[in-house]
């Protein structure tokens, strides 16, 4: 499995400090991964992770004889082309496996997948839900995953929320 993050990642394995979650102290994520998952755990972050597909895969123009952005090939997925459906699906499927690794290790009842690449989830929903039937924990409930566009009011949004509760409650 393999896991990427915006993080400082140190033997691939352990996340020393990373901000977006508010870690501080080292985290043997990969170890915890390793110990929960059968088969071996990678941990990297997440620029360098999307620096070495660009450099060993070309992002999805492998199979299509022609370089594609992001949203050519899910479109092309979307459409059913073999190939670029093949790798949506995969990320798919990568996908909710990770969503189930959160709230396995949470106990969440409900995650909201947002940002930029938010619509992987929904071309590929189905692979999502595969992803994570196979790795959820049994004894769980029933996860609910919220899909959301969001643009830069919803980001802005969040910031002033933040702010407000901060000056409010006092934290």
């Amino acid at each position: 499995m393999g896991v990427s993050l915006g993080g400082r990642v140190v033997d691939r394995t352990t996340v020393t400090d990373a901000p977006f979650l508010g870690w501080t102290t080292a985290v043997p994520l990969g170890r915890l991964l390793q110990d929960t998952f059968a088969g071996s755990v990678t941990v990297d972050n997440d620029l360098l992770a999307l620096t070495r597909a660009e450099h060993w895969f070309g992002g999805a123009s492998v199979g299509l004889c022609r370089p594609v952005t992001y949203d050519e090939c899910l479109d092309l997925a979307a459409e059913g082309e073999p190939v670029a459906a093949a790798v949506v699906t995969r990320s798919g499927r990568a996908l909710g496996r990770l969503l189930a690794a959160v709230a396995n290790f949470t106990w969440v009842p409900k995650i909201v997948v947002t940002g930029e690449g938010v619509r992987l989830a929904e071309v590929a929903r189905t692979a999502v839900d595969e992803g994570l039937r196979a790795d959820r924990t049994p004894r769980a409930a029933p996860l609910d995953v919220d899909i959301r566009h969001s643009d830069f009011a919803h980001w802005a949004r969040g910031a002033a929320a933040t702010v407000i509760q901060s000056h409010v409650l006092g934290r």
